[in-house]
């Protein structure tokens, strides 16, 4: 029997675009983040990730979205729970921040969130959260899909 894996997402907003990690092998888009580790809190976990991954600092905010997902990737059955969070970028001072992979398998762009399904956006049903109003305040949502 498999395992679950729970993996932490950040929505980094900056002008209208969000940034996403496109998988350069495969070709699709996602948000930064990874999976949290055994004695790791979620929100400890995204601002690992966002580090190792970007170099960036971020501030990690309120929970926005709770992802439940039930798929098959490349022949193998996956059950995943994303929490997905709020993010500000610590150091960003109202300006738009220049990322960088520091994982030669991942790239990063920015994306405005109205075009996320023609980026190549997984999974494609969350792209169409972000043209709901989700704001900090409204709390957070909770999806739970079998595909």
């Amino acid at each position: 029997m498999g395992h679950i894996e729970c993996i932490s997402r950040g929505v980094l907003i900056s002008d209208g675009d969000l940034l996403v990690c496109r998988d350069l092998a495969h070709g699709h888009a996602y948000l930064p983040g990874g999976h949290i580790e055994t004695g790791e809190p979620a929100h400890d976990a995204l601002a690992r990730e966002f580090r190792e991954e970007t170099g960036l600092r971020i501030t990690v905010g309120p929970l926005a979205l709770v992802w439940e997902a039930m798929f098959t990737q490349r022949g193998v059955k996956k059950h995943e729970i994303t929490l997905v969070f709020h993010v500000e970028h610590a150091e960003q001072g109202g300006r738009r921040p220049g990322v960088t992979s520091r994982e030669e398998h991942l790239g990063f762009e920015w994306v405005p969130q109205g075009e996320l399904a023609g980026a190549g956006f997984v999974p494609e049903r969350m792209a169409s959260w972000f043209a709901e109003d989700h704001g900090p305040e409204r709390g957070a949502d909770w999806y739970s899909i079998r595909e």
